[in-house]
């Protein structure tokens, strides 16, 4: 890409967002919940699920990221009902400047480690699903363990999937596994446990986000473009033959 053109939309600048956590131990219930909710929540709220393990024995959570981008007064009825899930150990929802939100996790992603990481998409969460995410996240002393659901569907999946390069317009949420290590640490352990773990997980997905997803392997990456892989093929012999630009998920030209 060379250029992009961006069409803009009137916003309100405050959002109504925050983090609603719950201990670790209701991980399934959190599941549950965000199953019954992810793929009918309106087009303007986003909510993603965090489980995190971190490093040392410290106990973990589970959270909900939640952004409702509408109008304020209806916020209590249009978010997920979260109190349904009894107390939580913290609940920041409220107004907060978009901006501030896009930034706020920027300081939370150091450069002094390895992290190793699986991820794809998912058209519905079912209890077997639920039952091998909660059953295989496990803690380790040496490094953090991080499991996400981000969501997707709304708008996203009311576009055909030839439009774009983007085929996966039936995925509502995209589940992925993370594992952090600090420097020094041994590589394989943690990965062989990512790698193992994300085996339980993967047979429930249908593709993957190119960028964060798996491709090594050439033919998984020309197998989650489907039936757009040709048309890329074809810009690819036009515009870069030499496959000048191949450091990445890359469609390899014909010749």
């Amino acid at each position: 890409m060379t250029s992009f053109e961006f069409g803009l939309h009137e916003m309100d600048r405050t959002v109504i967002a925050g983090d609603v956590m719950f201990p670790i131990d209701r991980l399934k219930d959190a599941l549950r919940f965000y199953a019954d909710h992810c793929a009918t929540a309106a087009d303007d709220v986003s909510l993603d699920l965090i489980a995190a393990l971190p490093p040392g024995g410290e106990p973990g959570v589970v959270f909900f990221h939640a952004v409702y981008a509408g109008d304020h007064s209806k916020a209590e009825k249009i978010l997920p009902p979260f109190a349904k899930l009894g107390k939580p150990m913290a609940n920041t929802i409220g107004p907060v400047d978009y901006v501030a939100l896009q930034r706020l996790w920027d300081n939370t992603d150091p450069r002094h480690g390895g992290d190793y990481l699986k991820s794809g998409f998912v058209s519905d969460i079912d209890g077997a699903q639920i039952d091998a995410i909660a059953d295989g996240f496990e803690a380790h002393p040496e490094r953090s363990t991080n499991f996400f659901y981000q969501q997707s569907g709304g708008a996203i999946n009311r576009v055909a999937a030839d439009a774009t390069a983007f085929p996966n317009r039936n995925a509502i949420t995209g589940p992925a596994v993370i594992v952090s290590w600090n420097e020094g640490a041994e590589r394989a352990p943690h990965v062989d446990y990512i790698r193992s773990y994300w085996s339980t997980i993967e047979k429930f997905t249908d593709g993957f986000y190119t960028n964060t997803g798996d491709y090594e392997t050439q033919d998984s990456v020309n197998r989650n473009y489907r039936g757009n892989h040709q048309r890329l093929v074809a810009l690819k012999d036009k515009y870069d033959p030499e496959n000048l630009f191949r450091l990445n998920a890359n469609i390899q030209p014909s010749a």
